[in-house]
């Protein structure tokens, strides 16, 4: 039997690709995630984990299809005053950043470094232990920065923090977080059933 969260771990966003992941979980195929992927009811979350974590692009235009109405509803919700053409522009730049974190530039994606100094802070080390990168902080990825949001949406800086845009990404990336969390439990639970006995 797999244990639980070895296969959560497997599906976090750092084993993007699933050779990275393979190694601690050579019991679990790429196979057995697109099953468990299949056995996900919502269409949201199914989408979503397909792109995702089994790298299945040929679904990304359908789940911006299905993710961008529900973007708008946040925003009709929460009574928000926007150009429906930012809003989905600002909708897909937020799946595609989900979806794909840009690696960190510091690090190349490893979320460690090779110290170069003997003593880190006051302490001395081992110059060959790995040091968590400063700028990703161990992630790997590096999101977006407000300046390339406000570029992508063809306005200032300013007028992106003005006009709250961050918190509005915010809002609507809730919409991912919340089919993302539904996806992994479904595929958990098809991958661990509980025993009845």
């Amino acid at each position: 039997m797999i244990i639980g969260p070895e296969i959560l771990a497997m599906l976090q966003p750092k084993a993007q690709k699933y050779q990275q992941a393979a190694v601690a979980f050579e019991r679990l195929t790429m196979e057995d995630v697109i099953l468990a992927l299949a056995h996900v009811e919502e269409e949201g979350p199914r989408l979503l984990g397909r792109v995702k974590y089994a790298q299945q692009e040929v679904f990304l235009t359908p789940l911006m299809n299905l993710y961008w109405p529900e973007a708008y509803d946040v925003a009709k919700r929460k009574k928000w005053r926007v150009d429906p053409d930012k809003l989905r522009t600002l909708a897909f730049f937020t799946l595609y950043e989900y979806i794909k974190p840009p690696r960190c530039k510091q690090c190349k994606g490893r979320g460690s470094m090779r110290q170069r100094l003997f003593a880190v802070k006051g302490k001395k080390t081992d110059p060959n232990d790995p040091l968590v990168c400063p700028r990703c902080k161990g992630s790997t990825y590096e999101p977006l920065r407000d300046a390339d949001y406000a570029r992508s949406l063809r306005m200032d800086e300013s007028s992106w923090n003005k006009n709250n845009w961050r918190g509005k990404q915010r809002e609507i990336r809730s919409v991912l977080d919340g089919w993302e969390i539904a996806c992994l439990s479904e595929m958990f639970d098809f991958i661990n059933p509980e025993d009845d006995a």
